[in-house]
């Protein structure tokens, strides 16, 4: 697993989101790749002593303070310092449950991406409202997790706008051979901040894995992501 960020001001919570994350990824199925891409000096030392108390957590540093930063570029990265055959990459301000990366791991396996190189998944992102994330944290904070799951799948299969600010079924959060996403060049360096950089790597692996037809607007993107909410969650 490859988790990009830049810690700062402007990133909510995301040292307590970065621990969770780390928490709730299985020990033994998952290497936890921190590419931190340019925190300054106080919050890159925070990351420093938080991945050392997780086995499976790696931090690689990345000297770029002075730079936008690139999500793209700090995944190309992890990439290069994971040893997995297999990487999945996670944003920091997306979290699941244990028992959804369990899922996670064994669909990898299923499909036996370390060998068949070409084939690759994308794993569905809710993004939650203020009152959903507070929801959600409410009952994980009982220790209940596969109830939040069950919920929120629930809230989401009918539409309560109230919990789910908007669906994305296929974002950033790939799951691919690690080589074959090297060799075709990663993530394009030349997006900064968030954005389309995800949707143009899926279109370069797609062309090695086509499985359906692509609709007639599959070139036009006109989401606007300037308006986003306060965390994202991985609910599957």
């Amino acid at each position: 697993m490859i988790v990009p960020l830049r810690l700062s001001e402007t990133l909510f919570e995301g040292l307590p989101r970065l621990e969770k994350l780390i928490q709730n990824a299985p020990a033994d199925r998952f290497e936890v790749v921190v590419v931190d891409y340019g925190s300054p000096p106080k919050a890159a030392a925070e990351l420093v002593t938080l991945t050392a108390r997780f086995n499976h957590a790696k931090l690689v540093r990345v000297d770029s303070d002075t730079d936008p930063f690139s999500a793209g570029v700090a995944r190309n990265i992890g990439a290069q310092n994971a040893t997995s055959p297999v990487i999945m990459f996670n944003d920091v301000d997306c979290l699941a449950s244990p028992n959804m990366y369990e899922k996670i791991h064994k669909e990898a396996r299923a499909r036996r991406i370390d060998i068949n190189a070409y084939d690759f998944f994308a794993i569905p992102i809710a993004f939650l409202t203020f009152e959903g994330v507070e929801e959600y944290q409410k009952i994980h904070a009982g220790n209940e997790p596969y109830d939040a799951d069950s919920l929120f799948h629930y809230h989401i299969i009918r539409s309560e706008k109230q919990f789910i600010w908007f669906m994305a079924y296929s974002g950033s959060t790939i799951v691919v051979n690690r080589l074959h996403y090297l060799s075709i060049g990663g993530t394009s360096p030349v997006f900064h901040g968030h954005g389309a950089e995800d949707y143009e790597v899926k279109l370069r692996l797609a062309a090695y894995r086509p499985i359906g037809r692509k609709p007639l607007d599959y070139y036009r993107n006109t989401k606007n992501n300037r308006e986003r909410p306060a965390k994202a969650f991985s609910l599957g």
